[in-house]
């Protein structure tokens, strides 16, 4: 039995089981090119690790879509609840009215902030190339576009649900899932 095998790069012997030549470092087995990083990076072809270098121009959309709805829709829907509160008239005569408005504020901010803060971190995992945050940013689109349906009658609809299918569009695109490693 011979214990020895001939590297197909340079032709030295090498002891059988070794994952990359003694001589010129290359890969022997397919373990070998993932521990040298020739043949293979990260699991996965150095062709397809290049392209994945390149972030798509749909994460970009999408992480500025998240941060904006976040302050857009949550975040400003507290504060103008918290800035529509009433206060007691000169004579104190609405003091039930004045502390009873601030229920439906604490309502929203208990409900909304943690929503807002729930789009910015998912703008933070997108960025960062989380695979969870693909599936997540879609839904997030089509609930955009289905509030936009219900929510933005009139002008705002030809504006919001547009971007919405946009966005859609590019977060479908096969360079986006493949960055995402959903392809």
């Amino acid at each position: 039995m011979d214990d020895t095998q001939q590297c197909p790069n340079c032709g030295h012997v090498n002891d059988i089981g070794l994952a990359v030549c003694e001589s010129c470092n290359s890969p022997m087995t397919a373990y070998g090119g993932q521990v040298t990083g020739e043949a293979y990076e990260g699991g996965r072809l150095k062709g397809q690790v290049a392209k994945l270098e390149v972030r798509p121009a749909a994460v970009t959309a999408i992480v500025v879509f998240d941060v904006l709805f976040a302050l857009f829709w949550p975040f400003a829907y507290v504060i103008g609840g918290f800035l529509g509160v009433h206060g007691a008239n000169s004579e104190g005569t609405n003091a039930m009215a004045a502390a009873v408005s601030w229920v439906p504020a604490l309502f929203w901010a208990a409900v909304l902030v943690p929503s807002g803060i729930a789009l910015l971190v998912l703008a933070w995992l997108a960025w960062s190339q989380r695979p969870i945050a693909w599936n997540v940013n879609l839904g997030v689109v089509i609930l955009f576009g289905l509030l936009s349906l219900r929510a933005f009658p009139g002008p705002g609809f030809w504006i919001f649900l547009p971007v919405s299918i946009v966005l859609a569009a590019l977060w479908l695109r096969s360079d986006t899932k493949a960055w995402y490693g959903m392809m």
